[in-house]
């Protein structure tokens, strides 16, 4: 796996996904903890910055994270299918996937899937990103540096210089306290004392280390803005964590004190034309604490420590989940994708089962009974059923720049019972991209209803007690299947006769990708699977593309 591989790319976004929903827990418990000592809160970013950075597999019965640690399914753009995201939550998996399918459905004149373009596309940005992003901040790093190499050695191993305007800490393993000059006089003792014990707090608490780890942090997700917040307001924790320790050390009866000091710094150097090394908002947010700050009882402390362990062990764990393969789908129709539905979501009686293969070479070979359907229809991929089982396809372009149908999916659906293609019993089946949904006996009024899910990836059936959720999707439209145009059956079912000698098997069902009125259908050359094959009709010019499904 390359770093620019698609691979790659996708366990990115990933832990950038999760790596959000990490920062807003972590802003929640922040509010939760206010009157916590900061320490706490900076132990707490620690946790969706080693998350960015690193994928975390191990499950928990205790984990707390609210989404699917990997939300973008990595098959789905491997194999050239709609990339989907499976968050774990629906309100967000819903508008987020029917934003995918409208902008990444590929077109007719499209002679590429444009997923793996697009990731291609953002695997060059995000490196051009990271390389600007890490190169102007070592060219900072390096020029502070330089303007170290005169500083000259003080007491307590502080070093002075007049080249900064601020005080800092440089250096990861061995770490160095760095004054402006103007401290080391007599008269700025006060000042010296608070500043230096400040500086001195952060090489204990070992925070140019943990900066380093916000920092690749972000480097790495420049491109996600909640990593900009998370760092920024790490940042301010860590500083106000520093002055709760400086107050510990020497007292917070003397918390006016050190806030003085601090004003008087700042002014100081505003007179002495040197930036602020913190905006006024925040100097005024540190004050605030500052003169408020308390040291916290023993069991404040116990409790703070309680809670950020317990949320650490939450966070840095993943929930216990169901094969991925069987938690979303998305259903569409000859009008296009038109919803998402969480497979398995509903699962509380029956479970999950693997799906019998078809023999697709002896079923071939065999009549294929009362009818075969066709169960979804776009530009690049059909899927059909009959009583032999389910069949999907992907329509692809071959080098001769003829389209021809690639099987992705042949199984049997013993599991649901056998498929009924008349009567009261009617099996109805609605396709999506890498998804089915079966009902059996679906008008028969007395019959209890049953929905069963059948999930490509993975090659699970989930079988759904037909509950109140389930019917709130139904009702929504979720299910919708590839709709006959009936009105131009006639034309088309005469005109497959004369050119083919053929007989319209179903059809014609809109390709929704195309704005010409163009048509899927599938003809039969005879009464043999074998025989069955898909066709595109452009009823304006008359055209029909005979595509072979079995060879």
């Amino acid at each position: 796996m390359t770093i620019l591989s698609n691979e790659a790319m996708i366990a990115l976004l990933n832990r950038s996904l999760t790596g959000a929903a990490l920062i807003i827990l972590v802003l929640i418990l922040r509010l939760l903890l206010g009157r916590f000592p900061k320490r706490y809160s900076c132990i707490l970013w620690m946790i969706p910055f080693l998350r960015l950075l690193f994928s975390v597999s191990i499950p928990s019965p205790l984990a707390l994270l609210p989404v699917n640690p990997e939300p973008i399914l990595e098959a789905a753009v491997q194999d050239g299918r709609m990339p989907f995201v499976d968050t774990g939550l629906f309100v967000i998996d819903l508008p987020v996937n029917y934003a995918l399918m409208s902008a990444m459905q590929p077109t007719p004149a499209a002679s590429a899937d444009p997923a793996p373009i697009y990731l291609f596309l953002f695997a060059r940005l995000w490196l051009v990103g990271c390389g600007c992003f890490v190169g102007v901040n070592l060219f900072r790093y390096f020029t502070i540096k330089q303007r170290l190499a005169d500083a000259f050695p003080g007491e307590d191993g502080v070093w002075y210089t007049d080249r900064i305007s601020m005080p800092m800490v440089m250096g990861i393993r061995k770490p160095k306290a760095y004054l402006p000059s103007f401290l080391a006089k007599e008269e700025n003792g006060r000042e010296r004392e608070w500043v230096l014990a400040h500086e001195q707090s952060h090489i204990r608490r070992y925070d140019p280390f943990m900066k380093l780890v916000a920092f690749a942090a972000l480097a790495l997700h420049w491109f996600n803005p909640l990593v900009w917040a998370a760092f920024f307001l790490y940042g301010q924790d860590v500083e106000m964590a520093c002055d709760e320790s400086v107050l510990e050390r020497f007292g917070e009866e003397r918390c006016k004190s050190y806030s003085e000091a601090l004003l008087h710094f700042e002014e100081r150097r505003s007179a002495l034309f040197i930036p602020l090394a913190f905006g006024e908002s925040h100097t005024k947010r540190r004050i605030k604490h500052i003169l408020r700050y308390k040291r916290p009882a023993f069991w404040v402390t116990l409790l703070a420590s309680v809670l950020t362990g317990a949320a650490a062990v939450a966070l840095l764990t993943n929930p216990s989940r169901a094969s991925k393969a069987g938690s979303i789908g998305i259903i569409g129709g000859a009008d296009g994708p038109t919803a998402i539905f969480l497979a398995g979501k509903l699962t509380e009686n029956g479970g999950s089962k693997t799906a019998e293969q078809l023999d697709v070479e002896t079923a071939k070979k065999q009549p294929y009974g009362a009818s075969v359907e066709l169960d979804y229809v776009s530009a690049g991929r059909i899927s059909l059923h009959g009583g032999f089982g389910y069949l999907a396809f992907l329509l692809e372009q071959g080098a001769d720049g003829k389209p021809f149908a690639k099987p992705v999916c042949a199984v049997t659906l013993s599991e649901v019972g056998p498929i009924q293609m008349q009567g009261d019993a009617y099996t109805e089946i609605i396709g999506g991209e890498g998804i089915a949904m079966i009902i059996p006996a679906a008008y028969t009024a007395d019959a209890p209803k049953r929905l069963y899910c059948y999930i490509e990836e993975g090659n699970v059936i989930d079988d759904l007690t037909f509950s109140e959720q389930a019917e709130e999707l139904a009702a929504s439209g979720a299910y919708r299947d590839a709709k006959i145009e009936d009105e131009q059956v006639p034309q088309l079912a005469e005109q497959i006769r004369k050119e083919y000698g053929s007989e319209l098997v179903y059809g014609p069902v809109a390709v929704p990708e195309y704005s010409a009125n163009v048509y899927g259908f599938l003809a039969s050359d005879g009464d043999r699977l074998k025989d069955v094959w898909y066709g595109l009709w452009w009823k304006e010019g008359g055209k029909i593309e005979k595509i072979a499904l079995f060879y």
